[in-house]
């Protein structure tokens, strides 16, 4: 998806699950005083930076990025287009 279609709303309280291999699960996040629950996870991938890229869905089908920067601890969310997609 090219990043023109992309919206940083900026950085935002995540709950994860990590597991005994140090994997990160996000759960949920909260985004303008909202608690959205994760209902899929899908690609996840590491950028040139260091830093940690999931697609998640949440109900009603729609879809976030969440980045999580592992050098200052800190998760931010990119939006895509709402549109309905499968992750």
């Amino acid at each position: 998806m090219p990043r023109s279609e992309m919206q940083d709303l900026g950085p935002v309280a995540v709950e994860a699950h990590f597991d005994e291999q140090g994997t990160i699960t996000p759960q949920s996040f909260m985004l303008h005083g909202r608690r959205h629950p994760v209902s899929d996870v899908g690609r996840r991938w590491t950028d040139g930076q260091g830093r940690l890229h999931f697609l998640v869905m949440t109900p009603p089908d729609r879809i976030f990025e969440i980045v999580f920067q592992p050098a200052n601890l800190v998760w931010r969310v990119v939006r895509s287009p709402d549109r309905p997609r499968i992750v």
